[in-house]
C-alpha cells in the first residue's frame, strides 16, 4: 500500500466512502425512476389501445362482456348446486312428513349447465335454465336443506320456476349491477323453463 494511503486520515476515508455510497444510491434511484417511467408509459399506451379496441355499439360491448362474464356466471351457478352428487337448485319438497324418504324433491337440474347457457339477446345477457321439475324422492339434509320450503301434498305450491329464478338472480346480483354500470341499457336476465325476467328489478340498497 502506498505511504500516502497509509497516512490518509481515517475521517477522509469514511467521507470518501459516504460519497461513493451516495453516488451509488443516486444512480440506483435514477435507474429505477427511468425504468418506472418506461414501464408506466407502456402501461398507459396498452390501456389506451385496449380502450380504443372496444366495440362502439352497446351490443358489441355486451358481446365482449360475455367473453369473460360467462365464466363468472358459470362459477356462481355451480355454487348453487345442492351437492356434487345432487347438482340441483332445490326449490321445494313435498310430502306428508318433512325429511321423509318418500318426500318429493323439486328443482332445476344443473347437470347439463355450461357457459354456453348464457347468451346475448339484444341488450340482455340471458342465463337460460331448464324448467323446475320433480327430481327425486328422498330425504335431504345439511345446511343447504335448511332454507328449502316444504309443502304438504294438499298445499298450494308457489311456482317453482319463479323461486329458481329468484335464487339465481340473488347469486348473480353483483354481476348484474356491474354489467348495468358498464353498459348503458344492458341487463342480466334469467330464463327458467322459457320464462325470462331481468335482474334490473333488484334493489341496489
Amino acid at each position: 500500500m502506498p505511504a500516502s494511503a497509509r497516512n490518509a486520515a481515517p475521517g477522509a476515508l469514511r467521507l470518501n466512502g459516504i460519497v461513493l455510497l451516495g453516488v451509488l444510491v443516486a444512480f440506483g434511484l435514477g435507474a429505477t425512476s427511468v425504468l418506472y417511467r418506461w414501464r408506466a408509459s407502456h402501461l398507459i399506451d396498452n390501456a389506451a389501445a385496449a380502450r380504443g379496441s372496444l366495440p362502439r355499439t352497446p351490443e358489441g360491448r355486451l358481446d365482449r362482456w360475455l367473453d369473460y362474464g360467462r365464466v363468472f356466471v358459470d362459477q356462481r351457478i355451480v355454487q348453487l348446486r345442492f351437492s356434487s352428487d345432487r347438482p340441483w337448485i332445490v326449490t321445494h319438497t313435498v310430502g306428508d312428513v318433512r325429511g321423509s324418504v318418500e318426500q318429493e324433491i323439486w328443482g332445476v337440474d344443473l347437470s347439463s349447465f355450461s357457459t354456453e347457457a348464457t347468451r346475448r339477446e339484444g341488450l340482455n345477457a340471458v342465463i337460460s335454465l331448464p324448467a323446475a321439475r320433480l327430481l327425486a324422492h328422498g330425504a335431504i339434509a345439511g345446511d343447504n336443506a335448511l332454507n328449502v320450503p316444504h309443502y304438504a301434498p294438499a298445499d298450494a305450491i308457489p311456482d317453482p320456476n319463479e323461486r329458481a329464478r329468484a335464487i339465481v338472480e340473488w347469486a348473480v346480483e353483483r354481476l348484474a349491477h356491474g354489467l348495468e354500470r358498464d353498459i348503458e341499457g344492458a341487463t342480466l336476465a334469467v330464463q327458467v323453463g322459457g320464462d325470462m325476467l331481468g335482474t334490473g328489478a333488484i334493489d341496489d340498497g
